[in-house]
C-alpha cells in the first residue's frame, strides 16, 4: 500500500498534467451525440464509437471558424487536447471536420511518434 495519500484535487491535477502532456493536439474520430448549444455559444457533445465515448466542448470562438455545422449523428474528426476536469474526462476541441476529410491515421501518427 502506498504511503502517500492524495486529495481528490491533487490526483486530478496530476492526471490532467499527464494526459495533457501525452495527448496534446490529437485528432479523434467518432459520432456526435447529445449535442447542446446553449446561449454561451459553446458546443457541448459526446463523441462516441462502438466501444467508448468522450465528453467534448468546442468553445464559441473555435466554433465560429468551423467549415461544418455540428449536429447529432454526424461522423466527425475533432482536434484538441485530452484533459480531465473535476468530474470527467473531456476533449476541448479547437477544430472539427467531416469524417474522411483528413483520412484515417494510426495512433502513432496521431501522437506524432510514427515508427
Amino acid at each position: 500500500m502506498p504511503d502517500e495519500v492524495y486529495s481528490v484535487s491533487d490526483i486530478t491535477a496530476d492526471i490532467r498534467g499527464s494526459l495533457e502532456d501525452q495527448f496534446s493536439g490529437i485528432w479523434v474520430e467518432g459520432e456526435i451525440s447529445n449535442h447542446r448549444l446553449p446561449a454561451s455559444g459553446h458546443h457541448y457533445f459526446t463523441l462516441k464509437d462502438s466501444f467508448a465515448q468522450l465528453s467534448c466542448v468546442l468553445f464559441r470562438g473555435a466554433a465560429a471558424k468551423l467549415p461544418i455545422t455540428l449536429k447529432d449523428g454526424m461522423q466527425v474528426q475533432i482536434r484538441g487536447n485530452i484533459s480531465v476536469y473535476e468530474a470527467r474526462g473531456a476533449i476541448p476541441a479547437d477544430r472539427a471536420n467531416g469524417a474522411g476529410q483528413r483520412g484515417r491515421r494510426s495512433p502513432s501518427e496521431i501522437r506524432g511518434t510514427q515508427t
